[in-house]
């Protein structure tokens, strides 16, 4: 009898410790969408360690992307890549284009924003002016 009071004891107790913790919110798409904007619109390098997969092994492991200007929906930036994790790490491979336009887009009922980045001129490599969704951002 002992056992089934104290059975019931805990039970009750991991349930009310349980209930304490509300799961994490995640940031909705709007959210991301604004972030990833106020990032690619700060007058800031950005550096990314590591790039999507659909695209890293075609181009580059690592990118830095310096601010030029911005442009309604995102800015225009350069992009760098750089080896990484070989004999050539921190060195950089190639200069993709300077004024690459990169913007996010956010509309109707989208699952998460999407980015993409493109040149006028057409001088991207293959894959990089797809569009790729912005799963998470923060304004950092």
């Amino acid at each position: 009898m002992l056992l089934a009071a104290l059975v019931v004891l805990f039970l009750g107790l991991s349930d009310v410790e349980a209930k304490k913790r509300p799961a994490p919110r995640l940031p909705s798409n709007e959210t991301i969408y604004r972030n990833a904007l106020k990032v690619l619109q700060k007058n800031q390098v950005i550096g990314l360690a590591v790039i999507s997969y659909e695209i890293s092994g075609k181009t580059c492991e690592c990118l830095r992307s310096r601010f030029w200007k911005n442009i309604s929906g995102g800015a225009e930036r350069s992009l760098e890549c750089y080896a990484k994790g070989s004999k050539d790490a921190g060195k950089i491979k190639g200069i993709l284009k300077k004024n690459i336009t990169v913007q996010v887009f956010l509309e109707g009922d989208m699952k998460y924003p999407v980015l993409r980045a493109y040149n006028d001129q057409g001088a991207l490599s293959k894959d990089w002016d797809k569009y790729y969704p912005v799963t998470f951002a923060t304004q950092n």
